[in-house]
């Protein structure tokens, strides 16, 4: 397997692997040529087996080693590429298949390797899938999965346990999201906080780390926090949960209006104090909702480029939440709105299935709802369906 994004690996990791003997498997499989109509069922099971599994790479325009009976043996001769490539039309006749074909859809990126002198090389990569299992739909149509001899058939217990296992991921995931809510609500913040200000706070968790149990040392995630939240922080500090970075000060004794932690299963979290000013008497007040939007923006734009670092791969699930809001409100674009009617308000969940979307656009579910627990119809901070103030 190539350990590496999609978007950066290149013909000399291909290389690397006939180099290397390395064969196929669980998580790789090599295909001499692009499935043509007959091909396409054959196809669907890879990609489906490899979603119900860990996830893998289909490499196109690789020629295995054969055995004495002329029967490819999984191991890579030679990366040779694709004669009669047709670029887009090809890209996008497999992409049509996996959408119209799997149940539920299984998302699958494509990268098309190129370079002067040789024939192209077409990669599909297959994320292990948190909403599975999955199967293709034809008349014959099964559940796939994946183990080192590579894809194979489920039984009805197999599916039964897919189905147990995808759903103890998913509660596995809400669990870790309850937990942190209750103890931000709590003030259990890796630092100081004002207490009398509402927060909103962000968390953002790999799939990818959660399925596998992954855990990583802190010190590996220092960098990127550095990276990617230093310009608005200080320097990163060590905790039991992994390591945290914000602007708080131990020396003037000032709480944070901010901070991102990073955990040792790689989800992040920013917390930010909403600051709260007054329109007259004591009992009205509230926060810029136009400042929290971008504070929001900017901080989903930050973690999605951190976990890219960290060279975890989507899905990424977003959860999103206000607290100690009951009775606060709004500023719109130039009065208060209708005061929140609860103490968390807990927003649309996301997933961003890629590092390419608009997360403008990706979000907006998000500031609409935001909006609307404050009596309004919709965030209008967005013009032409781009955010914008």
């Amino acid at each position: 397997m190539i350990h590496k994004l999609l978007d950066i690996i290149t013909f000399k990791d291909l290389e690397n692997l006939v180099e290397q003997r390395t064969p196929e498997g669980r998580t790789l499989d090599y295909k001499r040529d692009l499935p043509g109509r007959e091909g396409l069922n054959e196809f669907l099971k890879d990609v489906t087996s490899f979603a119900n599994a860990a996830g893998g790479l289909l490499i196109f325009g690789a020629d295995e080693e054969r055995d004495e009976n002329g029967k490819a043996t999984g191991i890579p001769e030679s990366i040779r590429g694709l004669q009669d490539f047709r670029g887009e039309q090809d890209v996008l006749q497999l992409e049509n298949c996996v959408r119209d074909s799997t149940d539920p859809r299984v998302s699958v990126h494509f990268r098309l390797l190129e370079e002067d002198g040789r024939d192209p090389v077409l990669i599909a990569k297959i994320p292990r899938s948190w909403n599975g299992p999955h199967r293709y739909t034809s008349r014959n149509s099964q559940f796939y999965s994946r183990n080192a001899a590579g894809k194979y058939a489920l039984d009805t217990a197999q599916i039964g346990q897919e189905f147990l296992a995808s759903g103890e991921l998913e509660k596995s995931i809400r669990n870790f999201r309850d937990d942190r809510i209750a103890k931000i609500y709590a003030g259990q913040t890796p630092v100081p906080m004002a207490s009398d200000q509402p927060r909103a706070t962000m968390l953002v968790v790999p799939m990818e780390t959660f399925a596998s149990g992954e855990i990583r040392d802190p010190q590996t995630l220092k960098e990127v926090l550095q990276s990617r939240f230093g310009g608005r922080a200080g320097s990163p500090r060590f905790n039991l949960d992994g390591i945290a970075i914000s602007n708080h000060s131990s020396a003037d004794q000032q709480p944070a209006r901010f901070y991102a932690q990073a955990f040792r299963n790689c989800a992040i979290e920013v917390t930010i104090e909403c600051r709260l000013r007054q329109a007259g008497s004591p009992d009205k007040r509230g926060f810029a909702s136009a400042v929290l939007e971008q504070d929001l923006l900017e901080s989903a734009l930050h973690m999605r480029a951190a976990l890219k670092d960290m060279e975890l791969a989507p899905p990424f699930f977003v959860f999103t939440s206000l607290l100690q809001t009951k009775g606060v409100s709004m500023w719109g674009k130039q009065w208060l709105l209708t005061p929140f009617d609860r103490d968390v308000l807990q927003l649309p969940e996301l997933t961003l299935t890629n590092f390419d979307d608009d997360l403008d656009t990706t979000i907006r579910p998000v500031f609409d709802a935001l909006w609307q627990a404050a009596g309004e119809p919709s965030s209008p901070n967005y013009i032409n369906g781009r955010w914008r103030i």
